[in-house]
């Protein structure tokens, strides 16, 4: 149900060996489907389990505990806010475990929220995170909701394995010349990773594979690091390893 994980050359191996992607469980009726790792709404995940289909849940279980987590907070009383895209796949699914959740991607999005709660009377939220935020964002919205609510529950719902990749890149950005960060740009964490790299090296690039990798970038280079999206395979990552160590660097 939908792309497995955002990398374009997992998704066309899994097509090889049968595994087809599909949006909608229309035309569906026997078989099994397997639930991506950014999750499904679960209204979709229910209609499945209609249909009859065997489901496998691929799940990834930080995703899973989000979902949870965002069900139990509105359960207890606590009005949900989940700070993440609007638009990924794996925020709709987090949403569709509320009756009603408020989306604040952006620290500016953040007082417009406050007036519709404090329309609506809220006097407490429960806030949790998209998966793949960076925490210095996360906190940065957290902070403005206890300044503006009394009670505020956060359950910290970032994945832990992110939150690492992202604190080396950085280090290993500031102390390289020249900065690779390897994936597939449909890839969320993998183009926060460019992002957070580039600031700190402007010799920073982004490739999908070392077809990409272009001689002029290292010029009078001595040394290159590499980082690589949570979902770009291993065996891609050595390929860039070995075409820069054949560049004779």
């Amino acid at each position: 149900m939908g792309p497995i994980i955002h990398n374009t050359f997992v998704v066309e191996r899994f097509k090889d060996m049968g595994v087809i992607p599909v949006d909608s469980p229309d035309g569906i009726t026997g078989g099994t489907v397997v639930i991506r790792a950014h999750g499904v709404e679960k209204s979709l995940e229910e209609e499945l389990k209609k249909r009859g289909v065997e489901v496998v849940d691929a799940t990834c279980p930080f995703v899973k505990r989000a979902q949870t987590s965002a069900e139990a907070l509105e359960r207890e009383g606590y009005t949900p806010i989940i700070v993440g895209e609007k638009s990924h796949a794996e925020v709709k699914g987090i949403t569709s475990y509320t009756k009603r959740a408020w989306v604040v991607e952006k620290k500016e999005e953040v007082e417009k929220t406050l007036e519709e709660l404090k329309k609506l009377n809220v006097s407490k939220v429960g806030i949790v995170s998209q998966t793949t935020q960076p925490m210095e964002r996360f906190l940065d919205i957290v902070s403005r909701f206890v300044e503006a609510f009394r009670e505020v529950k956060v359950v910290n719902t970032i994945c832990s394995a992110t939150r690492e990749r992202q604190k080396g890149a950085k280090e290993l950005a500031g102390s390289v010349d020249v900065m690779l960060v390897v994936g597939d740009p449909k890839s969320r964490n993998t183009r926060k990773l460019y992002e957070i790299c580039k600031a700190v090296n402007p010799n920073t690039y982004f490739v999908t594979s070392h077809k990409e990798l272009n001689p002029q970038w290292f010029t009078s280079c001595e040394s290159v690091g590499i980082t690589a999206g949570a979902s770009t395979p291993e065996e891609i990552i050595s390929q860039v390893e070995e075409r820069l160590k054949n560049m004779g660097g």
